[in-house]
């Protein structure tokens, strides 16, 4: 596991057929009084490697802020690893196995985490707190970037939770991702709620327990796996979809009202077909 060089001139290495034992020969022709070395020892390590097993995002949106909670369980057998946040965002901070660490940046402005030393590829929990701004408005649709960890691309399970203000609710589920959702009773309405909150999710990827977001808030639970950096979604107010209803409903009674041809029963079946 050693490579060695012989600065001064004069010297052969020695190739003879048969040998069994790994060690090199050198011969020389003079008989010089002193022999300079350099030896420069080789590590002959495997590369080092790290795997997200599971994955849980939640995003709360507030009126002026976004918060997310991201949390990795990952499998890596190097001293550290290097997370960088959303584009936009900040690290608030980091805990490791349920433990806060202190953080540290490298030349490429990467957070880096400590990990302890391991001969063996050893299971950790990185759990990372961001916040950036956020511009509250009656209909937007955005892309919800989650941090990343270098080195990683591939998650065998994620979860991603979304929180949103009490006046306000999902337009679709985002593409590529399977919504955790089922229809319960709430009061004298009938709401889909997920599948897991946010304890029993804590207990699926062993994380820290948090205080959970208020059960009185929309909540919107999707799973998916691979490589799963954001989350495309269109949120509006409550009250705009209420208005964009009743306009659409109202137009159309001052159609039937105001043009008998629209009460017409051809035009009525063709409108409803095509509904």
């Amino acid at each position: 596991d050693a490579q060695v060089q012989l600065p001064g001139e004069g010297w052969e290495r020695d190739e003879p057929s048969g040998q069994t034992e790994a060690r090199e020969t050198y011969l020389s022709r003079s008989f010089p009084s002193v022999v300079d070395l350099l030896i420069t020892r080789l590590d002959r390590r495997r590369k080092t490697s790290t795997a997200v097993l599971q994955a849980w995002l939640q995003t709360w949106l507030g009126p002026t802020r976004r918060r997310d909670r991201a949390v990795f369980r990952v499998l890596t057998d190097e001293d550290r690893i290097q997370v960088r946040p959303a584009d936009g965002a900040q690290i608030e901070h980091v805990m490791l196995d349920a433990r806060r660490v202190s953080l540290g940046k490298n030349a490429a402005s990467w957070t880096e985490i400590a990990l302890p030393r391991n001969s063996a590829p050893r299971e950790h929990v990185v759990e990372i707190w961001q916040s950036s701004p956020w511009r509250q408005s009656s209909v937007v649709r955005t892309a919800l970037q989650s941090p990343r960890i270098q080195g990683t691309s591939w998650t065998k399970r994620v979860y991603w939770e979304v929180v949103l203000p009490a006046d306000q609710c999902l337009l679709w589920p985002p593409a590529g991702l399977t919504p955790e959702m089922k229809w319960q009773r709430h009061g004298l309405w009938v709401e889909r709620r997920p599948t897991l909150d946010a304890t029993e999710l804590e207990q699926w990827i062993g994380a820290s327990h948090q205080e959970a977001p208020s059960a009185s808030l929309p909540r919107y639970l999707f799973s998916g796996f691979g490589d799963v950096e954001s989350l495309d979604m269109a949120v509006s107010r409550r009250w705009a979809i209420v208005l964009l209803l009743s306009g659409g409903a109202l137009g159309c009674g001052l159609l039937l009202i105001y043009f008998p041809v629209c009460r017409h029963p051809a035009v009525l079946f063709f409108g409803g077909v095509a509904a």
